[in-house]
């Protein structure tokens, strides 16, 4: 794999693991990796503007998910939205009062728990249908009025628990004795009480709040990049299948194709994740946290003594990924190995055409164990 590449891949990793509020802490370990021909360092570099893209053989209807399960249309989502909008009004009533009895911060809850299922049902619709419509600005467009929608639920649910941190350890204990309430809502709230030492005052809060707009555009500028920006000419679900082709030649120019505008855009990237990585310390230093990687690990209470563990188990135990990798090139009869050949598979494969239908049973069965009424949900 030639420099070039290997530094677009860590900055794509690194960019995506940002995003999604990983802290890397840990040392690279380098490998011995052989260095690419001339003629491939070359082709990288090269832009095929002048390329047309050809017409897609994929065929999208038997692939695309049906959101109409979700909403019927567009139209609707955007009905359900204003709906949406009104009802968390009835939370906000709670605001300053959701602690004043156990009848109180049970009502509070429950119409949380039924708003969430709500917004998360609005965002999956328009979160998806972006995804099968990647260049479309209507869909980002809601998108982006989805997030102002849930900005505002999410400082209303903020200040509830803010009410229940100021909450004295008697006075929790005595909502928390209550079955009703520790049964359905002691998981959460006994994580909201975790991280009571790192909550600010209501001033502070405001406007931590207020910032994200801010904090926030690193990840938004990717995802446009990544989106709108990144010319292509294949799509995402042609590219899995082509990298996992027999045709070694057909998998390196799917490579290329979509690693190239990373490589001819390396230095954007690299600031937009700096700015991720400020923004992580910035927001780890105003909550007191001892590093970003503390302050995302705690809300699934870890701490970096595991995270530390897990690279140093990784980094101990490469061996075995050292020796796959030097039996899938022996196995592929190859001279050099790159990134593009680690998908192709290493024996026959089987061609099961699996319509959703079809897959759907097969999941529901596998799923059997666990009771009739969690595979029901799939249907």
């Amino acid at each position: 794999m030639n420099k070039n590449v290997n530094k677009v891949i860590i900055t794509l990793i690194l960019s995506i693991l940002c995003i999604f509020g990983i802290n890397i802490k840990s040392t690279l370990k380098s490998s011995e990796v052989e260095a690419n021909n001339e003629d491939a360092i070359e082709a990288m570099n090269t832009n095929d503007d002048d390329e047309k893209k050809e017409e897609s053989k994929f065929d999208y209807a038997k692939a695309c998910w049906n959101l109409q399960s979700l909403y019927k249309s567009d139209d609707a989502w955007k009905k359900e939205l204003k709906s949406f909008v009104k009802d968390t009004k009835e939370l906000k009533n709670y605001v300053g009062k959701v602690t004043k009895s156990k009848t109180h911060i049970t009502f509070a809850l429950d119409i949380k728990e039924k708003l969430d299922i709500r917004a998360n049902r609005l965002y999956a619709y328009v979160k998806l249908k972006k995804d099968i419509n990647k260049n479309s600005y209507k869909y980002l467009d809601m998108t982006e009025e989805m997030g102002k929608v849930y900005k505002d639920y999410s400082r209303i649910c903020s200040d509830l628990e803010l009410e229940i941190l100021k909450l004295s350890d008697d006075e929790y204990d005595k909502i928390i004795s209550n079955n009703k309430i520790n049964k359905k809502y002691g998981m959460y709230l006994s994580d909201i009480r975790r991280s009571k030492k790192h909550y600010l005052d209501d001033k502070s809060e405001n406007i931590l709040s207020n910032v994200s707009n801010i904090s926030s555009l690193p990840s938004k500028i990717y995802e446009l990049f990544r989106n709108m920006d990144k010319n292509t000419n294949i799509t995402p679900a042609e590219y899995a299948s082509i990298i996992e082709s027999g045709a070694r030649q057909d998998r390196k120019d799917a490579y290329q194709n979509e690693f190239i505008a990373y490589n001819d855009n390396i230095n954007t990237l690299s600031g937009l994740l700096v700015g991720q990585v400020r923004k992580n310390i910035f927001y780890a230093s105003e909550r007191g946290y001892d590093s970003s990687l503390d302050m995302y690990l705690s809300s699934d209470n870890l701490n970096t003594k595991t995270y530390d563990k897990l690279i140093e188990t990784v980094n101990k135990n490469t061996d075995s990924l050292h020796k796959y990798v030097s039996m899938r090139k022996k196995i592929l009869k190859l001279d050099k190995l790159y990134y593009y050949d680690m998908f192709v598979p290493i024996v026959d494969p089987v061609d099961l055409d699996i319509n959703y239908e079809k897959g759907q049973s097969i999941i529901y069965s596998a799923l059997s164990p666990l009771g009739k009424e969690y595979g029901d949900i799939l249907y």
